[in-house]
This record gives structure tokens, C-alpha cells and sequence, in this order.
């Protein structure tokens, strides 16, 4: 099983969105996920210090899919 960050809400994220297309490129302090349409890069931490960062970073995955279309978002993912 492959650990793409120290928390492990942050790794269930990043596989689920791997496992709908995206893409995970490691990075030294930070990974990048790209969508697979649009080419959309976004940073995530490998090893997340704020406690809110998984919910903020939801809410920008929200946000995006205005934009974007199809990106998954958290109820896609139950």
C-alpha cells in the first residue's frame, strides 16, 4: 500500500482521486495531483501541520468543479 501523505485522511483522498483518473507526481515537502481533462495541477502536503487543510482543500475541490465539470468531490467519494 502506497503512503502518499503522513495523515491518512489526506491518503484515502489522494487514492480515491487517483483512482477516478488523476495523476500523483511526489514532490520533496508537497505532491501534485492532476485532473485527466483539463490538466489541472494542484499541490497537496505530504505531511499536512494545519487541521484544517484536508477541509479546505475539499472545499476548493467544490469550488473547482464549477469550473471544471467532473471532479470529484466528497460525495462522490461515499
Amino acid at each position: 500500500m502506497r503512503r502518499y501523505s503522513s495523515n491518512k485522511d489526506w491518503n484515502v483522498l489522494i487514492k480515491r482521486l487517483i483512482r477516478h483518473g488523476w495523476t500523483y507526481k511526489r514532490g520533496g515537502k508537497h505532491g501534485r495531483l492532476t485532473h485527466p481533462e483539463c490538466s489541472r495541477t494542484l499541490i497537496v502536503p505530504i505531511s499536512p501541520s494545519d487541521r484544517r487543510s484536508l477541509k479546505n482543500f475539499m472545499q476548493f475541490l467544490r469550488t473547482a468543479r464549477i469550473y471544471l465539470g467532473k471532479m470529484p468531490v466528497k460525495s462522490d467519494f461515499n
